[in-house]
């Protein structure tokens, strides 16, 4: 493919995944990877995943600093340090076909909680849980927002916190991936390209996604987070 329809298209996929993001609190990676996977190898299409959703992670928790729960952020992290070491090694031992079942059965899970408005328990021992199980997924298989939605949204968090709690914990997260992307040294000429074709997206998308965001009730959160796990199902059971 030529370099621009490849620029092009990257930047309209960065633009998208934005949306998801800031309407629904996650979804980046998982609009942004199934697209990009079209026109690149998986090594960029996860790296650029990964720098992408920091960037736009740290600038919402930047801007939604004050709705953060940090209470419940250092829980989950104190879950994440756990659970990221599991991940990989689950990652390097468990065939493909496991890892898609985990996949499944964790959107599953955070759809139930989401629809049935199922309570979670509110301790330290949930939130740790949940912590584990979201680091686990992300080194082992690239999708960990679901059980951090169930969580979030089972203690009713209003929306601007909710998102805000939620960006704060994926930040951390994909600074960790950021750091041993940039350690293997395979960052190629095409994906710094792809890379400021995904920046130059985000400032418009960022000014639309904001302006609806305002708009949104917690019903109608509600309801953009249910769709987009059913997404997720949707694209794991199709392209993995």
């Amino acid at each position: 493919m030529d370099l621009l329809p490849l620029l092009l298209i990257t930047a309209g996929a960065t633009a998208l995944a934005v949306l998801s993001q800031l309407l629904t609190g996650f979804g980046f990676a998982l609009v942004i990877v199934p697209i990009l996977l079209l026109i690149a190898e998986p090594a960029e299409t996860v790296g650029m995943a990964v720098v992408l959703g920091l960037v736009m992670c740290a600038i919402m928790t930047w801007r939604d600093r004050q709705h953060v729960d940090r209470g419940k952020i250092a829980e989950l992290l104190l879950g994440s340090l756990i659970g990221l070491p599991i991940g990989a090694a689950a990652l390097a031992w468990l065939p493909d076909a496991a890892l898609k079942w985990v996949i499944v059965a964790s959107v599953s899970g955070a759809l139930l909680v989401v629809v049935a408005n199922l309570a979670l328990r509110n301790r330290r021992s949930t939130t740790t849980a949940v912590g584990l199980l979201s680091g686990a997924l992300l080194t082992s298989t690239g999708i960990n927002g679901p059980p951090l939605v169930a969580l979030l949204r089972a203690n009713q968090y209003p929306p601007s916190r909710y998102r805000a709690t939620l960006s704060a914990i994926f930040t951390v997260q994909n600074s960790v991936g950021a750091a041993l992307l940039a350690g293997t040294g395979k960052l190629s000429l095409l994906f710094l390209a792809m890379l400021g074709a995904g920046l130059l997206a985000m400032p418009p998308a960022f000014w639309l996604g904001e302006r609806l965001f305002h708009r949104i009730d917690a019903a109608r959160l509600r309801q953009g987070i249910i769709g987009m796990l059913l997404l997720c199902l949707v694209s794991v059971l199709w392209f993995r």
